[in-house]
């Protein structure tokens, strides 16, 4: 009896129900796993689906969807871009809430008896940036761009709870509320971030300047007083409306330009330029795209360096007849590539802008991205520059 005690191996209670729970568990986990990988590979084809629409490139979509080499990408990018949109709109209400309530205790007083006044000073602090929005003619004779700065003037409301309870706090609780009011007014700025988005929605979209402008009033001022009653409020409900609020501005961006939302994921996953790049191409394969780029890149008159041109090539061997090793330096703007097919455009595209007629569609292979600056090229005394005037 004694040997067959012995022998037996003692049990661990912990980790029998770590592995009963896993096994109970497995069939959820697995479905989960599933249905994420699913919804993952569907979001990324419908992604390339409508991006391609929007570039002008239907025909594309087949090849491109059975190139799953950019699935986990932009999976990824999707992913990323979305949840630093959501972070933008719902994490900076909820700091400057913590910031103000986190030493309510030592001006609990003042806050009930200038509750009111406190909610006019923040909204008119976070209403600040709509300033930027003031006509050319008088941004000429003041700086607009620096009124946007006044965000920061939110700080001075703790300054007055400062002096309002200096003879009530000691030097450690003074320091406490200072510091506080510091970081109010830098996270204030923070606040500013949805604003430029809502801005840049605006950029992509054909609506009118004066509609544009007074949709991003309208959208901008409840949103900042909202905010700004939600600040002095210590409802937990309120961390919830944050999530709702990012959400449904998120919705609301969507509707005014979809590409606000397209551009941020193409240019992070890299199927896109963020702005224009040197390629290097040999010169048999540019001899086949410099029809196309004479054709549909809109060039004239040749100008000299001295000229603000555009570069378009540099080292063309012009005596060259077959198969030239001397490579060719091109300046473009990729704005889709896979493993397969690149569309490069004209140096001074721009997205959303009906230049999608511009561009032309090569094979991914033809050119390599380079470290080049069309500067770089315009100053290296073995290349010969060749620049060209874009319409």
């Amino acid at each position: 009896m004694n040997s067959d005690n012995s022998d037996q191996t003692p049990t661990n209670p912990l980790s029998n129900k770590l592995i009963g729970l896993l096994k109970e568990k497995s069939w959820a986990i697995l479905s989960g796993l599933l249905g994420s990988t699913i919804i993952a590979y569907l979001s990324s084809r419908f992604f390339i689906k409508f991006y391609l629409l929007e570039i002008g490139y239907p025909s594309l979509t087949y090849s491109a969807l059975l190139d799953n080499s950019t699935v986990s990408a932009l999976t990824f990018g999707i992913f990323a871009v979305l949840t630093g949109f959501l972070f933008a709109f719902c994490i900076a209400p909820t700091i400057l809430r913590l910031l103000y309530t986190e030493q309510l205790e030592l001006y609990e007083e003042t806050h009930q008896k200038y509750k009111r006044p406190i909610i006019i000073f923040l909204s008119i602090c976070l209403s600040s940036p709509l300033l930027i929005l003031i006509p050319t003619e008088i941004s000429n004779l003041i700086k607009t761009k620096y009124l946007v700065y006044l965000i920061f003037s939110s700080s001075l409301l703790f300054i007055f709870l400062l002096f309002d309870t200096w003879e009530k706090t000691s030097n450690k609780e003074r320091y406490k509320i200072v510091f506080n009011g510091f970081m109010f007014g830098f996270v204030s700025f923070l606040a500013f971030t949805p604003f430029l988005i809502l801005i840049n929605a605006l950029n992509y979209s054909s609506i009118p300047n004066f509609f544009a402008y007074l949709i991003i009033v309208l959208i901008w001022i409840p949103y900042s007083i909202f905010n700004s009653v939600r600040v002095a409020s210590q409802e937990v409900v309120n961390y919830f409306i944050d999530i709702s609020i990012g959400v449904l501005a998120l919705l609301e961006i969507m509707i005014l330009s979809s590409n606000t939302i397209k551009v941020p994921i193409a240019d992070f996953v890299g199927i896109k330029d963020t702005e224009a790049q040197i390629y290097e191409i040999s010169q048999t394969d540019y001899e086949e795209l410099n029809q196309k780029i004479i054709r549909f890149w809109n060039i004239s008159t040749t100008c000299s360096p001295d000229d603000k041109c555009t570069i378009i090539s540099a080292d063309y061997d012009t005596d060259c007849i077959e198969d030239c090793k001397n490579p060719v330096y091109l300046h473009g703007q990729v704005i889709f590539r896979d493993l397969t097919n690149a569309i490069i455009c004209p140096p001074n595209y721009k997205f959303g802008k009906g230049m999608n007629d511009h561009c032309v569609l090569v094979e991914q292979s033809k050119i390599k991205p380079t470290s080049q600056t069309a500067k770089s090229l315009k100053e290296n005394s073995h290349i010969v520059v060749n620049s060209f005037v874009l319409d």
